[in-house]
């Protein structure tokens, strides 16, 4: 994903966040990374940006906060 949309911006878009995105027996640097990557999805898109994720996603209660942003 990263290396073919490298510095590219998108008008919209939609992310799906897997509900295995912080998996359990993840170390903290592996959580960082894909939370760092989950950013910068988020910041590939100009205009508009909808996010899908299944309640019992580990940051499900961040991206609520977000989206009343």
């Amino acid at each position: 994903f990263a290396s073919i949309t490298k510095g590219r911006e998108y008008f919209a878009g939609v992310l799906f966040v897997s509900s295995t995105l912080l998996a359990k027996r993840s170390t903290e640097v592996a959580d960082r990374l894909r939370l760092n990557t989950l950013y910068v999805a988020l910041t590939r898109f100009r205009d508009e940006v909808t996010v899908t994720y299944s309640a019992d996603c580990p940051i499900a209660s961040l991206l609520d906060t977000a989206s009343q942003l």
